[in-house]
């Protein structure tokens, strides 16, 4: 069952080749499926990978992810691939996206492992995700359903960090996720409870804590105020 999330991920990537997504009207809609999907890609990785769970690949790039641009067979060797080229001197125009991965990259050597997988909670790229549209989707467009589910049982034994961006309205709580619809949707798929977890601020601002890890076992949701980025404060998982 393990493997199962790896199958379907390059079962994904093979009808993606062949532009045969059986997906909804309002799934070609909210995504784009001329750019090749990306479930996970790999950052210099061995034995002993921490998993990070983002939200979506974001914007497609034309000059690398259509397919035209794609001639491997095996999609774990584009994760390999792309995750060479985020880390690269040739990525550096992106600026926050560059700095971010280097820095998941130094968390993940801070705290004993040998590199990351970046998963995505949706594997499909988008100009803007609108979360309340892609929340429906989850719970009607099989090919969702599917992945969700298989996404579930592949990190419910690993040591998975979620990153994300949370409203500064508010001092940071475990409310944060509970009374947030994606975020709790995330925090379904890596299997924290909530209930038996800690908070931990880890920056704190005139009394209002803007950015903190909440933990369970080896679950982790990182938060920071208005943006899914990584603080740069020690993080300790």
């Amino acid at each position: 069952m393990k493997n199962n999330y790896m199958e379907f991920c390059q079962k994904l990537f093979e009808d993606w080749q062949k532009n045969n997504l059986n997906v909804s009207e309002d799934f070609k809609r909210l995504f784009q499926l001329e750019h090749i999907p990306e479930p996970y890609l790999n950052f210099k990785i061995s034995n002993n990978a921490l998993y990070i769970l983002n939200i979506n690949p974001g914007s497609g790039m034309d000059d690398l992810q259509l397919r035209d641009k794609i001639n491997e067979k095996n999609y774990n060797d584009v994760a390999n691939r792309f995750g060479e080229f985020y880390l690269s001197d040739n990525f550096k125009k992106a600026g926050a996206a560059y700095r971010r991965n280097l820095r998941a990259l130094q968390i993940a050597s801070d705290n004993g492992f040998d590199g990351f997988v970046n998963l995505e909670t949706i594997p499909f790229h988008s100009n803007t995700l609108y979360k309340s549209a892609a929340l429906k989707l989850v719970k009607s467009e099989p090919i969702l359903m599917d992945y969700t589910t298989l996404l579930k049982d592949f990190v419910s034994d690993k040591c998975v960090v979620v990153v994300a961006a949370c409203s500064s309205r508010y001092s940071i709580t475990k409310d944060t996720i509970s009374n947030n619809s994606w975020l709790d949707f995330q925090r379904d798929c890596i299997g924290l409870n909530l209930e038996t977890s800690e908070l931990n601020p880890l920056v704190t601002k005139d009394n209002k804590v803007t950015s903190a890890i909440i933990s369970d076992k080896n679950k982790h949701i990182l938060l920071m105020m208005g943006s899914n980025n990584f603080p740069a404060t020690t993080i300790k998982l």
